[in-house]
Order: C-alpha cells, then structure tokens, then sequence
C-alpha cells in the first residue's frame, strides 16, 4: 500500500475520532458500563469493512467510524476508573494503567511510513534509521521510494493481507 493510502487511513480515523471525542459531555448521560461496551462494539463494526472488502474506500470510511466511535473512551474510561477506586488508591491505579498502555505499543511501521516522506527531503537523505523506543519497540531502517516507504528490521508477522484502492 503507498505510504499517502495508509495516510488517508490514519488521516479518516483521526479526523473521526476528533469529532468523537467531542461527544462525551453527552455521553457522560448515559451509563457508563453500557456506554463502554457500545464504544467497543462500535469500533469492531467499523472495523468490519476490512474483513468485508479489499476495496479501500468503505474500509477508510469504516475506520472513520472506528476513530469517531472511539473518540470518547479515553475519557468515559478514566471517568469510570475515577468513580470505582478509593480515592486513595487512584494514583496507583492509573499509573499501573499508563504502564500496561505503554507496554502495549510495538513497532508497526505505521508512524514511519508517515513520517519517512516528510523528513527524508527535509534531511536531505532517502533512507531514515529510527529507534521507537519503547518496552516492546525496535529498530527500523525507513527508505522513502516516492509512492512507497520500504520498512527493515527484525520482525514477527502477525497478520497479512491486501487492500485495494
């Protein structure tokens, strides 16, 4: 997939979940167990159209609607986490919740293939090396090819398709 098409994905979810996460004011009205799973179930919908299609245009807008869908959970989440621990124990709680998070973040390429085409004419260099460093993070060496970004490094697969714009 060229780096501009996974742009346009991150792009469609980012601009949803903007939109979302102006919403939960009004979704703080509603339960928050039942509100939760809705986000959830909402976000696997959205994400159905990959399963359904290899076609991009109803995949880019069902991960629109992932993004807007998500959009309130970080704050419903920690609201809900504020109103079931003691409030001496809430710093505990969330800073073991920061560290599962963190933890939780291997390299997938998908910030360098963003990032490769902005900084590579800016550096003057087609070939970027970049460090994610985080618990589970890597080395990846990142070469703009014009349409493209070619991701090296060691890696595990875990999943493998194609989406057809």
């Amino acid at each position: 997939m060229p780096a501009r098409d996974f742009g346009r994905y991150w792009a469609a979810f980012g601009v949803g979940a903007v939109i979302g996460a102006l919403a939960p004011g009004g979704a703080r009205r509603l339960p928050l167990w039942p509100a939760m799973l809705a986000i959830i179930a909402g976000h696997g919908v959205g994400l159905l159209a990959f399963a359904i299609t290899p076609v991009a245009v109803p995949s880019v807008v069902g991960f629109a609607f992932a993004g807007l869908v998500y959009g309130p959970y970080p704050a419903l989440s920690y609201t809900l986490f504020q109103e079931r621990v003691p409030g001496d124990s809430l710093t505990g709680v969330l800073a073991v919740l920061q560290a599962i998070a963190a933890e939780n973040n291997p390299v997938t390429g998908g910030a360098h293939c963003a990032l490769t085409p902005f900084w590579a004419p800016r550096l003057g260099t087609p070939t970027l090396r970049a460090l994610q460093a985080s618990p589970r993070g890597g080395e990846l060496t990142c070469h703009d090819r014009g349409d493209r970004v070619g991701l090296a490094g060691r890696c595990v697969w875990y999943l493998e398709g194609e989406i057809r714009w």
